[in-house]
């Protein structure tokens, strides 16, 4: 990497296209996690190299090009939102956009944690009653271990004992579950 930031500095475009292609993820996730809009993050993510471009001769080969580049990653998304704060347009769709990602991140979440407590409860439902109790009210109710053991007529001890069994049951449900998948998966990508 060292040839390639010097070969960068002297100005090859070799060079700018191996720094473009090594850091463009990075800095487009970092521009897309602060404006949460993919066309602005993409437009800065370009400036930044242009600038980054520009700015090639005082780059120090032997500190690399990493944190200065994240440096004016910042510095041009600090001037975007000091742009979106004078403009009150900009400044409206960027709030309902934000609004709009926070709502559509959290209603995926509540998908997800719905799927997945439906597979829990299905494995669970392969359990002994009084180990399905015990999971039931422990994992999914929240109760404590002393709560639990008293409304089931129980031992904590027992509680333990049967909730430890549960557990390994379910993480090794999942883990099957999980290499099935992978299985399926390798099995559609050669002969699919």
């Amino acid at each position: 990497m060292e040839d390639t930031t010097a070969n960068f500095i002297a100005g090859e475009q070799a060079a700018f296209a191996a720094v473009y292609e090594r850091y463009r993820v990075q800095v487009l996730a970092y521009c897309y996690r602060t404006t949460r809009c993919r066309e602005t993050a993409e437009e800065l993510t370009h400036d930044i190299f242009l600038k980054l471009y520009d700015a090639r001769h005082r780059l120090d080969a032997e500190q690399g090009i990493k944190n200065y580049l994240m440096a004016i990653a910042r510095t041009a998304v600090l001037g975007w939102f000091r742009k979106i704060k004078s403009d009150r347009k900009l400044r409206e769709a960027f709030r309902l956009r934000y609004l709009d990602a926070q709502s559509n991140e959290n209603t995926e979440r509540k998908i997800q944690a719905s799927i997945d407590l439906d597979r829990v409860k299905s494995t669970v439902s392969c359990l002994p009653s009084k180990r399905q109790e015990v999971f039931q009210m422990v994992r999914i109710e929240d109760k404590s271990y002393e709560e639990t053991a008293q409304r089931l007529s129980i031992s904590i001890d027992n509680v333990k004992y049967h909730l430890k069994k549960a557990d390994r049951f379910v993480k090794a449900q999942r883990l099957a579950m999980d290499d099935l998948c992978r299985i399926l998966v390798l099995f559609a990508l050669f002969w699919g």
